[in-house]
This record gives structure tokens, C-alpha cells and sequence, in this order.
């Protein structure tokens, strides 16, 4: 099995890129740099990329609106979207080692 690399996830400023986005197993979230929870709609998406198919979830809030670091964060107007692949868990195990 191939571990696939997160999604290229930078942004405007180094601080608020993915890798500083805390994801809770236990709740299927993400909690940003700010404080504010990315919840997912439990839809599984299926995502083509360099010749892979696999499945990844989208995880956002409405926070993002009004937030006063949202320029930092994303250039997306609608807020910051992260995607889960389905095999994140071993990118984030193949990071550890």
C-alpha cells in the first residue's frame, strides 16, 4: 500500500499551513491556529491525482468569515477547506518515523 502525500496545503503565511492544523481522532476534526473547529459533512469525495483515485473528506467552518487572520490563512473566499485523504493516517505515521 502507498501512503499519498497530504494536499499541497500552504498558505498566504507559513503559520497557518496545514501542518499547524491539530486533527482529533476522537471527533473527526480539525482545530486551526486559531482556536475555531473544521467539521467535516461525513461525504466522502473521490479525488484523482497523478494517476491515484482515492477518497478524501472536507472539513471547514462558517468561522472563517469574520476571522481576523482569514487573509493569512487562505485566498479561498468562501474560508479555509482541508482535505482528509483516506490515507492520511499513514502519511502522518510515515512523518513520525
Amino acid at each position: 500500500m502507498t501512503a499519498i502525500p497530504s494536499v499541497a496545503a500552504c498558505a498566504p503565511n507559513p503559520d497557518y499551513n496545514f501542518d499547524r492544523f491539530d486533527y482529533n481522532n476522537l471527533t473527526d476534526t480539525y482545530n486551526c491556529p486559531q482556536g475555531e473547529t473544521l467539521r467535516t459533512n461525513g461525504n466522502n469525495y473521490l479525488k484523482t491525482k497523478e494517476n491515484s483515485t482515492y477518497y478524501v473528506k472536507h472539513y471547514k467552518t462558517t468561522k472563517c468569515q469574520h476571522c481576523p487572520v482569514k487573509l493569512l490563512c487562505t485566498k479561498n473566499a468562501k474560508g479555509r477547506l482541508i482535505e482528509r485523504s483516506e490515507y492520511q493516517q499513514y502519511v502522518d505515521i510515515n512523518k513520525k518515523t
